[in-house]
Formats: C-alpha cells, sequence, structure tokens
C-alpha cells in the first residue's frame, strides 16, 4: 500500500514538472491588423502544445474576462499546438487592459500592477494626443538596436510602426527570432506591433513569393470582414438605428428610435415628432431623414 502511494506521489511530481515546465519561446506580440478599436490579437509560441488562454481585465489584480482557443491543429510558424494566436473582442476603445497567458491551464506570462498590459486604439472622434514610435532597418543585433528599443520600452508608447527591413539580412526565421524580436521582448509585451514589409524581410524567399515570407506568416493578417463589422458595431455604439416606416394596411407612419446597449429600448412617438428629442438620440442627418420620410407619409399622426 505504501509504495502505491509512493508511485501516485511521483507521478504527480513527473506531472506538475511537465505542466509548469512550459516555456515561451517567442512573443508575446500585440497585434491589430484591422485598426480595430474593439480588438486586439496577441500571440506567441512556447515549446509545448496546449490550449491558448488569455485571461484579462482593467485592473490586474481581477482578471474578469477570459478567452481560450482549442489547441492548433497546425501552425504556419512552429509545430503543431506551439503557436498561440487568441484575438479579445468587445473591449473598450483607448483602455488599457492587463493579461495574463496560460497554455494548457499553465501560466505562462503573469501580470501585475507593472503589466504586461496592452492599450486598445482610440476612437476616431478621441482628439487626444495619439503617441507612436516609427523605426526602420532596425533589427540588426547591434547595441544600438538595443538602445533604440530600451528608450520606447520606457517611453512605452501606444503603436510601433515599422517602415521596412525588419530582420536583417534576409528575413529569415532566425534573422527575426535573434536579429529582431530578442531585442523588443519588453516593449511588445505591451505596445501594439504594425509591421511592413521591406526589401530584406524578402531576401529569403524573392519579392515574387512575399507571401510565403516569415513576416507573413508570423504576424496577424487583416481581416476585412471582421473589419467591416467591427466598423459597422463601433458605428451604432456612437448613433442609434433611426427608422421610419409604415405599417402594413396603414397609411400612418411609425416612428422609431432604436437606441445602443445598454439602453437597448424601443422609444414609439405618439402625437408629433419631438424634433429636438430625436436629434439629440439620433445623428443629425439621420434625424432629419426620419422627419422627413415622416411629413412624405401623408403628415399624419403616428399610430400605434
Amino acid at each position: 500500500m505504501r509504495a502505491k502511494i509512493l508511485l501516485l506521489l511521483a507521478a504527480t511530481l513527473v506531472m506538475a514538472a511537465r505542466a509548469s515546465a512550459v516555456t515561451i519561446t517567442r512573443g508575446p506580440i500585440i497585434e491589430n491588423p484591422d485598426a480595430v478599436t474593439s480588438m486586439i490579437t496577441i500571440a506567441w509560441w512556447t515549446d509545448t502544445a496546449g490550449d491558448s488562454t488569455v485571461d484579462y481585465g482593467v485592473n490586474s489584480a481581477a482578471l474578469l474576462f477570459s478567452n481560450t482557443v482549442p489547441q492548433a491543429g497546425s501552425c504556419e510558424i512552429g509545430a503543431a499546438g506551439t503557436c498561440h494566436i487568441v484575438t479579445l473582442s468587445g473591449l473598450l476603445p483607448g483602455t488599457r487592459y492587463y493579461y495574463r497567458l496560460k497554455v494548457g491551464g499553465v501560466i505562462v506570462q503573469n501580470t501585475g500592477s507593472s503589466g504586461p498590459y496592452f492599450t486598445t486604439l482610440k476612437d476616431p472622434t478621441d482628439t487626444t494626443d495619439l503617441f507612436f514610435t516609427i523605426i526602420g532597418d532596425w533589427g540588426q543585433a547591434s547595441g544600438h538596436e538595443q538602445s533604440v528599443s530600451n528608450l520606447q520600452d520606457a517611453a512605452d508608447p501606444q503603436m510601433i510602426v515599422t517602415v521596412g527591413d525588419n530582420a536583417y539580412q534576409n528575413g529569415a526565421q532566425s534573422d527575426w527570432d535573434n536579429n529582431a524580436l530578442a531585442y523588443y521582448v519588453n516593449p511588445m509585451k505591451r505596445v501594439t506591433f504594425f509591421p511592413t514589409l521591406g526589401n530584406h524581410d524578402l531576401n529569403s524567399v524573392g519579392a515574387s513569393s512575399w507571401a510565403s515570407s516569415v513576416e507573413i506568416k508570423m504576424f496577424a493578417r487583416r481581416r476585412r470582414r471582421a473589419l467591416h463589422r467591427a466598423r459597422r458595431q463601433r458605428a451604432h455604439q456612437r448613433h442609434p438605428t433611426c427608422l421610419a416606416r409604415q405599417r402594413p394596411g396603414n397609411h400612418h407612419p411609425q416612428v422609431e428610435v432604436r437606441l445602443p446597449a445598454p439602453d437597448a429600448v424601443l422609444v414609439r412617438q405618439r402625437d408629433r415628432v419631438d424634433r429636438q428629442r430625436l436629434e439629440r438620440a439620433c445623428p443629425v442627418g439621420t434625424a432629419l431623414r426620419v422627419l422627413r420620410r415622416r411629413h412624405r407619409l401623408r403628415r399624419a399622426r403616428p399610430h400605434l
């Protein structure tokens, strides 16, 4: 009996040791290829395969949200299951979120009051300053590169944008890992990264095969459908949907104002449409269209 207990204990210790041995080999990298204010993509790679989880929240002591992606069956970069790409949506614009990374339930990147964190892009209507940095011909594995990286790490910009020639000399995986990403580990945990292809980044595959380059495979690509959907959602969040329609078999128009969540209620105007109230709820152009359409429908009283 005692021998069985010892064997079970030894097996438990071995499993625990294996579980705690998951190591990040690349990343994390904060990305937003569609430049959407409500989304962020976090990518990282590990030496062990497993599900990918991001716990996140506006308070580092209480990460109230979580998103888990099943283990990847294949990876464009790395062995199956070792690439972890998690997209978070429904985020508030211009907001700092702290995050924690897990692989197979094991924490591989924790967070605290000093981060890591990411900050979503500001809403286009936000007129405050946007601080970002631009770099080019930077991934050359030099002391100067580390100095520039340290300056950006201390300045904590919202974005790092490149103008190309990111991984010398040829844009191969080893160039990215050893000459570029290795020098930007700290800032890329927090700052959204927007890379641009340069001629050196294509030397390993040739310009005509740019789509198979390491840079294209490794970083998140723009999702046109997701971008279109997110833009529509942002428009709905900023402005209610204002409708004017005629009931079947009835010549009297019905004016409706649909407000965005959390005030998702339906307002129906009896008698005359209160123009000022409607314009407060809707964009001016939309309100005027509603009123003009009401006028076109016989100028009758709305009937419920």
